[in-house]
């Protein structure tokens, strides 16, 4: 799991002739916010004669983005996936989260992403004082344009302690319990 803003600023190389072909100057993620689209390269304008590299393209993510094939960098009107996205041009970070009850939880501080980019969660800023919180996407019912929403995020909600595959229906596992800690903490002893 890494922040979609890690990702740029990161040199990519093309795995094929191992040369650098470009720099990650944002992230660009589907109509629904619920998996990266592309990496865009060169702007130009938001999606006017914009270069991006499709997800489906990187084959790593470390000190470096790898890609694959002889032409990773494509025009964005040339991928299918990004007609959906051309002239959207939403800013996530920064949208206020709300509450489905209207309450204000906070603003998108980042985007959590996996190796596949798939969106896991959102980090949501909630001020100098209470610092950052993590949303999990399966919480988040409906990204716009002026605001996410999502279900009520509370630290006082119901909680139980159960065995992973007793999960009950309806249920988030949001934390490790404790024999999760007590399986970690011999480990760490061990080492």
């Amino acid at each position: 799991m890494r922040k979609a803003k890690d990702l740029v600023g990161k040199t990519v190389i093309n795995q094929a002739t191992g040369e650098q072909i470009a720099t990650v100057r944002d992230v660009i993620f589907d109509r629904d916010a619920r998996s990266v689209a592309a990496l865009l390269v060169d702007g130009g304008g938001w999606f006017r004669d914009a270069r991006v590299i499709a997800w489906e393209s990187i084959t790593g993510i470390g000190d470096v983005i790898m890609t694959s094939g002889e032409s990773p960098i494509r025009s964005a009107s040339e991928l299918p996936a990004m007609q959906e996205e051309r002239g959207q041009d939403v800013r996530l970070t920064g949208l206020p989260v709300m509450s489905e009850s209207g309450d204000r939880i906070g603003t998108v501080g980042d985007l959590f992403i996996d190796d596949n980019g798939d969106v896991i969660g959102y980090e949501v800023k909630q001020g100098f004082m209470t610092g950052n919180k993590f949303l999990f996407a399966d919480n988040v019912q409906t990204v716009g344009r002026d605001a996410v929403i999502a279900d009520t995020f509370d630290n006082a909600a119901n909680t139980q302690v159960v065995d992973v595959d007793a999960v009950p229906d309806g249920w988030r596992i949001l934390d490790i319990g404790p024999k999760t800690i007590e399986q970690y903490s011999e480990v760490i002893k061990g080492a």
